[in-house]
């Protein structure tokens, strides 16, 4: 088992990361269902099969952890993780050897996890808002906390077609890890409580 980090962020609120070591054989003994689940039948590159794997096993693992039910993950309309007979809410992320996931017992949630990369310089006018350009340092760092938000919230919102420059704004100093984000649609604007953690060369960000 690979639980890598495991984080109470409240009383409601916890995430946790898994570290893919195991083979696609090992996984699938972990968990030999999804040899029957069509969502991961339809995928045919290996890394993404571990990834699919392996936030399925973490999802068990922290509810386990916490003594919550488990009747199995779907999808919802909008295509967003949700879990089986369960109010609870769960948001996942992956990205090359780690999965994480993220589960709220009261409310909507988001988490997205990125490796710090130079190519986020590419896309980043794309999806920032005139506000976060003239806001931020143009890090490759600060824009990928800025991407990850974005998603995060995204999954938060769960409903798909939102405009990340538009609709998804970021409003952050520098240097800090907790910050607010806002998502704006249809003249309403929900305001969200996020974390950005650095795991190595990769950025976390979570919806507190």
């Amino acid at each position: 088992m690979s639980l890598l980090r495991h984080h109470q962020i409240s009383e409601h609120t916890f995430w946790g990361m898994w570290e893919i070591e195991e083979t696609l054989e090992d996984l699938l003994d972990i968990f030999p269902e999804a040899i029957h689940h069509q969502d991961f039948t339809a995928i045919h590159i290996e890394l993404k099969q571990k990834q699919w794997l392996a936030s399925r096993i973490l999802i068990q693992k922290l509810l386990e952890i916490h003594q919550l039910p488990y009747a199995g993950i779907s999808k919802d309309e909008f295509n967003k993780a949700i879990l089986l007979d369960s109010d609870i809410h769960l948001s996942i992320s992956h990205c090359k050897d780690y999965a994480i996931a993220i589960i709220d017992t009261k409310k909507s949630t988001g988490i997205d996890i990125e490796l710090v990369s130079p190519r986020i310089q590419l896309v980043a006018k794309k999806f920032l808002s005139d506000f976060e350009k003239n806001n931020t340092c143009w890090s490759d760092e600060e824009l990928t906390i800025y991407w990850c938000a974005k998603e995060a919230m995204y999954k938060l919102y769960g409903r798909k077609q939102l405009f990340f420059n538009k609709e998804l704004k970021v409003i952050k100093n520098s240097n800090a890890t907790a910050f607010t984000g806002e998502i704006i649609k249809d003249e309403i604007t929900i305001p969200v409580e996020m974390i950005s953690e650095k795991f190595g060369d990769y950025i976390i960000v979570y919806c507190k």
